[in-house]
């Protein structure tokens, strides 16, 4: 609403295809007269605001940052190297080595 309450901006959220979304903001703006004239007998305003429509992806966009999230949960998580759990990762095996040649070269 604005400050002198002479526009109303009412912000959409249209789960579905592009079509979809087009055709209930279609409907909507269509409706707009129909939903003043309801809203004036229910509300005590000494005018009826304008309504805009307007389309509002975020929770789409939350959906899908969600579904990311969700897929990063189902993957294995990244490790250097799988592991049998007898053998040793191969920094350890890398420092061993570095290790036993620095023993002998004293």
């Amino acid at each position: 609403m604005s400050g002198d309450l002479r526009h109303a901006k009412i912000f959409v959220s249209v789960m579905g295809d592009e079509e979809e979304k087009k055709s209930t903001m279609e409907a909507l703006r269509h409706a707009t007269g129909f939903l003043r004239h309801e809203l004036a007998g229910r509300l005590t305003l000494r005018f009826m605001p304008d309504i805009a429509f307007r389309l509002d992806s975020s929770i789409e966009h939350g959906s899908h940052i969600l579904d990311l999230i969700n897929q990063l949960g189902t993957k294995e998580p990244l490790t250097p190297v799988n592991l049998e759990e007898d053998e040793e990762p191969e920094e350890e095996k890398l420092a061993s080595i570095h290790l036993e040649g620095a023993d002998e070269s004293e």
